[in-house]
Parts: C-alpha cells; structure tokens; sequence
C-alpha cells in the first residue's frame, strides 16, 4: 500500500500542471488558486477537526512543516505554469538528493556509498537536462528553474520533518501542511478592493460552467476592472 500511495502521488504531482494552466488561462495566477484551493480545505479540516490546533503548541514544528509544504505547493505550481514542464518536473525530483542531505543534518543518517554515488548520478542528470547551446553552465536560468529546485528542497524538508514529527497526531501534521499551503500562497498584500466589488466574482462552483468550474477561481470574467486583471 505505501508503495502505490507514493506511485499515485508521484502522479498526481506529474498532471497537475495541466488544470493550474487551465486557469491561468481564465486570469487567475497559480499562486492565488493554490491558495484558494488549499485554504478551502485547511478551513473544512480546521472546523471539523479543531481539537488537531491544540497540537501546534506541543509541537512547535509543525509551524515550520506547514511553510516548507506550503512553498513545495505554490513554487511547483507557480513554475509548471510559468516554464517547460520536463524541465521543472525534473529539477523538482531533485528531492531525494536534498533529503539524503538533510536527513545526514538533522536525523543524523550518514549516507551510504551507494547513496552518494546516485546523488552522483543525479547531479549529472541535472547537467545534461540544464546545458544548452545557450548557456555556458548547467545552471538554472530562468525564475521556473529555481521555483523548481526550491520547490524539491521545501518538498525533501517536509519528508523530513514529518519523520522527526511523527509522535504528533497526524491529522495535526495534515492541518498544518494544508494550512500551510494557504498561508504560503500570496504574498499576504490583500486583493485590491475591485476584486472583491467587481459583479464578476470569482467562479466557485459548477454553474458557471467548464470542466474546472469546482475549482476555486475557475476564472475572472472579462467585465472586471483592469485592476482585478493586475492583481492576479
């Protein structure tokens, strides 16, 4: 079971960027859907599990898994909409380098032979999938790239701290990464008034039509002021 979980998840982090582009398509930036999206469910599993809070006193870490699962959404999506999907899913898989590092710093997992020689092997990767005629280093070279490495790392910080967080309950480890993806959307500067005036709300259910229509933020109607279109 834990290995089909992680095969289905690898997928669902593989498709994704698909209906993120869908509605950016329709003026709505990533990081406000990933926000949207992720605080409709932290408020749902908030209100009905609110005896999982009481947790975030014991363990303070939760805190900080809530911002690294937070970053790993918003910089995934952000960059899978924004750059080449082969080249932002590969750097993003970059993971389980960054988790053998940090699993050697804070759990205390000296990594084996084989170990480093894979992390070897990915390095190389990465090179050959970064060098182009254009560039003179198998560097990142656009903001999509970095979001993508970033996005790995917070991703290896999460694995991590879910193993040095797992006496906590778990659906207290879950709150905190769905609330964390809320929190670690926007840039916390609140939506201009016209978003929130504009007659033209934001699409949150399926009367509005289109196959993303349940999503929130489906789309912004082309009647919104200029303002609503800069915001996102």
């Amino acid at each position: 079971m834990p290995a089909l979980a992680l095969v289905f998840n690898a997928f669902v982090w593989g498709v994704s960027w698909f209906p993120f582009r869908q509605i950016e398509a329709h003026g709505l930036h990533p990081v406000w859907a990933t926000a949207l999206i992720y605080a409709l469910i932290a408020l749902a599993m908030g209100w009905l599990r609110r005896h999982a809070w009481r947790a975030f006193a014991t363990w303070p870490g939760l805190w900080l898994l809530g911002l690294a699962a937070g970053f790993t959404n918003v910089g995934f999506n952000w960059a899978v909409t924004q750059g080449d999907v082969v080249r932002v899913v590969l750097l993003f898989y970059l993971m389980p380098l960054w988790s053998v590092l940090l699993a050697w710093i804070f759990l205390g997992e000296r990594p084996s032979a084989s170990a480093l020689a894979r992390m070897a092997l990915a390095l190389a990767g990465v090179a050959v999938v970064l060098k182009t005629p254009e560039t003179d280093w198998p560097v990142p070279a656009s903001l999509p790239d970095w979001l993508g490495v970033a996005a790995g790392f917070s991703f290896a910080l999460a694995n991590i701290l879910l193993r040095r967080l797992r006496p906590a309950p778990g659906e207290s480890r879950a709150l905190a990464m769905f609330a964390g993806c809320w929190s670690g959307g926007p840039d916390r500067r609140p939506a201009p008034r016209s978003v929130i005036t504009c007659r033209c709300q934001l699409q949150l259910s399926a009367a509005a039509g289109g196959g993303w229509a349940a999503i929130p933020g489906r789309a912004l109607p082309r009647q919104c002021s200029p303002a609503v279109w800069r915001c996102v």
